[in-house]
């Protein structure tokens, strides 16, 4: 058992190698530092709210019209969304919008070997080799899969703030203002794509059958005008009845389709002008200072790795070197006592 006191001397023993670890520690730190450039993310925020896409209205006659009904989860809507601002479809859209080389300047430029991007180029050239004679439909991506499955993995963060109906939509780069224009060209592509996800198809079948309603009414108006010019009323009952209800439901269904077509042009209107349960809140800006790496953070590792390292690497200095060096060495390794010593002979 080493005591506090044996500890510090060890310490103070070793101070050159505790030292050298921890100037070497701040050495490749600062070199790292300055190989990696910084990560700059850019945030836009978008407000969900309950709006006409979560209304339902049952498509029965006028007269039987219930409420609309509206069904809300908080944290199912929430999802829903972000699932939207995270599907492959909408990523392929902002991909095919931007480029892969809008989004990712120098992606598909060939760097010298010998540079460190020209060695990291080769290593991936050496996997996806290894990775094509094992798995050969996956190791030669276009630009175009490679973008998006880097984006996707890397680049794109969306989730709720705390609480709150509001979804942050994050998006990082090595260039702060671009970082900010693709988050908001990412935002203006999810409105244009809710907009298609929620549109009224019912209505437009509605709209579809107005033509046939119409003719339904019209023949058979001329089939019981008809039946009231060549029978008189006391006469054949029964089919005077069918053909009265015949002609009142066809009225009743074409109210209907009128209503319902009505509805699907305001919310044609509404969504053609993107108004929604989805509001943004806030565009993104370029930031001013990185997402990553955080200088202090880097510090504090630093000093936490080079301090408990240079102390780890004394202590296995000490427990390695067998040497005896002073007088209290005899004594505690040897059990013996000093009679004498000899000096230094030049």
């Amino acid at each position: 058992m080493i005591s506090l006191r044996d500890a510090i001397s060890i310490l103070f023993k070793r101070k050159a190698i505790i030292c050298l670890f921890f100037l070497s520690l701040v050495a490749g730190a600062f070199v790292a530092l300055k190989i990696t450039p910084p990560t700059y993310g850019a945030s836009s925020k978008v407000l969900v709210k309950i709006g006409r896409e979560d209304i339902y209205t049952p498509s029965i006659a006028s007269d039987a019209f219930v409420s609309p009904m509206i069904s809300v989860i908080r944290e199912e809507q929430l999802n829903s969304e972000v699932q939207i601002l995270t599907s492959d479809n909408l990523v392929e859209k902002l991909v095919e919008a931007m480029g892969p080389e809008g989004m990712y300047p120098g992606m598909l430029k060939v760097h010298p070997w010998y540079t460190p991007k020209g060695i990291m180029q080769r290593l991936i050239g050496v996997y996806k080799a290894i990775e094509g004679y094992f798995a050969p439909l996956s190791a030669n991506p276009s630009p175009e899969q490679r973008a998006l499955k880097r984006f996707l993995r890397k680049d794109l963060h969306v989730g709720g703030t705390g609480d709150s109906n509001v979804i942050d939509v994050t998006v990082k780069s090595k260039i702060p203002q671009l970082a900010a224009e693709i988050s908001n060209k990412l935002v203006e592509l999810y409105l244009v794509e809710r907009t298609r996800i929620h549109s009224d198809s019912e209505g437009k079948v509605f709209e579809m059958q107005m033509q046939e309603i119409e003719n339904r009414l019209q023949a058979a108006e001329e089939e019981f005008k008809t039946f009231r010019e060549t029978h008189k009323m006391d006469e054949n009952e029964a089919e005077r009845r069918r053909l009265e209800q015949n002609l009142e439901i066809i009225k009743k269904s074409r109210q209907l389709y009128l209503e319902k077509v009505e509805e699907y042009k305001i919310n044609t209107a509404l969504s053609s002008a993107r108004i929604g349960n989805v509001s943004v809140i806030s565009r993104a800006i370029a930031p001013s200072s990185p997402a990553s790496p955080k200088l202090w953070l880097v510090m504090l590792a630093v000093l936490g790795v080079g301090l408990a390292g240079g102390a780890g690497l004394a202590f296995l200095a000490e427990f390695l070197d067998d040497s005896i060096e002073t007088d209290s060495d005899v004594e505690k390794y040897l059990g013996l006592p000093v009679l004498g010593k000899i000096g230094y002979i030049s």
